[in-house]
């Protein structure tokens, strides 16, 4: 399935069939699966075995969607790319974040209670799948949130937030979208950041600016096809946000082919021929633990 890491060949390392990857794997997220609904925090939201077990069968097809779409958008990046970043949005995305006393029904005294992150069950064998197939380093994994930078960089040293996954995430790959629509717009205020990109935007429900502001990352066909019928979503902050970050990323990295996951909708407006692919869990794959 993959090279031998004495094989030079012009692309490196494939992904090729993102189904047997997915089998590759299966048994450990299967098993993440299990732990997470024996979780106490977790539990108490199912009444019994049955409601377990339905969610079970309901989270295991939505990792292998999550999965699968991932691989088979970086198989196609390293295909045309010689390098590839690859960036998570965190929230809903590969995880969930809550407040302690929300899962332990304010068990604790409000001095204990912190801000904890459940990580979905594909997400680390995912990772550490990356990263042995990527026996050229060729591949860059990272984050972009809106969590402001220096919260993800703490959260990454936390064992109750991304601490699990920091061995596979490069820190020079840590982005908050939030972070950067202020420095962009030179604010202080996040929603004067979002006044002035709702004003660049002027109420764009058919994507016309969309195309003119990102025209280095959107492609156009799906915009004026809008097949999804979601258009009319990329003008909301959480999208438009995204979007500004990752036409200026683009903007930096021309040669470098760049991946972004998100469970918001702008990513399956990315252009692949640009360079940028996306994988949107808007409609499918998005992590909710509580099926």
């Amino acid at each position: 399935m993959y090279p031998d890491k004495e094989q030079n060949t012009n692309h490196g390392p494939e992904v090729t069939k993102s189904d047997t990857s997915w089998q590759s794997i299966r048994k450990d997220i299967e098993a993440n699966i299990t732990k997470m609904l024996a979780d106490e925090r977790i539990a108490r939201f199912y009444d019994d075995e049955e409601m377990k077990n339905e969610a079970r069968e309901k989270l295991l097809k939505n990792e292998q969607y999550f999965v699968e779409h991932i691989l088979e958008a970086l198989q196609q990046a390293l295909n045309e790319k010689n390098k590839v970043i690859l960036l998570f949005d965190v929230d809903d995305t590969i995880g969930k974040g809550f407040s302690k006393n929300y899962l332990l029904e304010d068990k604790l005294p409000q001095e204990e209670n912190k801000f904890i992150t459940i990580l979905r069950p594909s997400i680390e064998p995912l990772l550490k799948l990356i990263k042995q197939i990527d026996v050229n380093d060729r591949i860059e994994i990272g984050l972009c949130s809106n969590r402001g930078q220096e919260a993800l960089l703490q959260q990454l040293k936390d064992p109750e937030n991304l601490n699990p996954i920091s061995k596979h995430i490069n820190q020079n790959r840590i982005y908050s979208s939030r972070d950067f629509l202020l420095k962009h717009y030179d604010v202080g205020e996040i929603d004067h950041a979002y006044f002035k990109l709702s004003n660049e935007l002027e109420n764009d429900y058919d994507g016309n600016n969309i195309k003119k502001l990102f025209s280095n990352i959107i492609s156009p066909q799906k915009i004026e096809q809008d097949e999804a019928g979601m258009v009319v979503h990329l003008a909301n902050t959480g999208n438009s946000e995204k979007l500004v970050f990752y036409s200026d990323l683009k903007k930096q990295e021309e040669n470098t082919g760049i991946v972004a996951v998100d469970d918001f909708v702008y990513p399956y407006y990315f252009d692949p021929n640009k360079g940028i692919y996306g994988v949107s869990l808007y409609q499918n794959g998005r992590f909710n633990l509580f099926l």
